[in-house]
């Protein structure tokens, strides 16, 4: 199966409202696939990027290739047994 961007960073860059649409994101999915636009880049590089949006969401980057990059964070509370 093939994981679509389920987020895309545009000229804003890495606004709030983007870091709480990832984070409910993580929260549903635990993993997020996110593509930066070209348009981004006019806002910050993509590795300051890339380690902003993990940062702010408390997940761990797993993979990143071109222009998108995927986060991923364990789901909140107790472990189904």
């Amino acid at each position: 199966m093939l994981l679509e961007p389920a987020v895309r960073i545009g000229k804003n860059g890495l606004t709030p409202a983007v870091i709480r649409e990832i984070d409910a994101l993580l929260d549903k999915r635990k993993l997020v696939k996110i593509k930066l636009l070209k348009s981004s880049m006019e806002t910050a590089e993509k590795q300051q990027l890339i380690t902003a949006a993990a940062k702010e969401t408390g997940a761990l980057l797993v993979q990143s290739a071109g222009m998108t990059f995927a986060l991923y964070r364990e789901a909140p509370g107790p472990r189904p047994k």
